[in-house]
């Protein structure tokens, strides 16, 4: 079976191409049946259309998507998709909660995912599993709402507002603040501030794999 270690440097995911990266792996807390369990990487990318994937015919260049063609090739690729949400703070809450945008209030940008519902991350937990994310979260900053407003847009996401990933943490709530065409900065579990060059994606694989 591919590892998160393997898996990682074989598809060379870096935060300049891959929006959001999340995984979840086994832990042996639970006893050695545990340890059976696949380890899980959920990777979303942010406004992303059909025609900029190679695997789905893209016109723009040849081979200008080789990672998400192979994971294609030894996977499922899904003919058609709908969402419920076109908009992206919205759009992961419900992912990340499996409910409706009108059921946790974040019917529009803007409005943080309220702290007391319940994610992916916690369900894993609390099956056993250590949970991380990596990149854009897009669910911690309010505003226009009286009495709520909070700006993480450049600033460390408190861990009230992380969703439940516990055990690993780096991230920005809105990437396109804190990343240019030639460099960026996202916030680790401790709310240091990592710096990083967006060409140089062995960086930002450094700080998730142990050395």
């Amino acid at each position: 079976m591919l590892g998160r270690r393997e898996f990682l440097k074989t598809f060379g995911l870096s935060t300049a191409y891959i929006s959001t990266y999340g995984w979840v792996k086994s832990q042996s807390v639970l006893g050695n049946e545990n340890l059976n369990r696949p380890n899980i990487i959920f990777i979303f990318s942010d406004q992303q259309r059909w025609d900029t994937v190679g695997c789905y015919g893209s016109p723009l260049l040849d081979n200008l998507t080789p990672n998400l063609d192979q994971l294609a090739r030894k996977g499922v690729r899904f003919g058609y998709s709908f969402t419920c949400q076109p908009v992206c703070g919205p759009a992961r809450s419900c992912l990340q909660t499996g409910k409706y945008a009108t059921e946790t209030g974040c019917y529009r940008n803007g409005i943080a995912l309220p702290e007391n519902e319940k994610t992916i991350a916690h369900w894993l937990s609390d099956a056993g599993y250590e949970v991380g994310y990596l990149g854009k979260w897009h669910l911690a900053s309010t505003s226009g709402v009286p009495g709520r407003n909070a700006d993480y847009r450049t600033k460390a996401i408190s861990q009230q507002q992380r969703g439940g990933y516990r055990d690993f943490w780096l991230a920005s709530d809105i990437l396109e603040f804190t990343s240019h065409s030639y460099d960026g900065f996202m916030f680790d579990s401790d709310g240091n501030k990592r710096e990083f060059p967006l060409e140089n994606s062995s960086i930002i694989l450094s700080w998730i794999l142990p050395a």
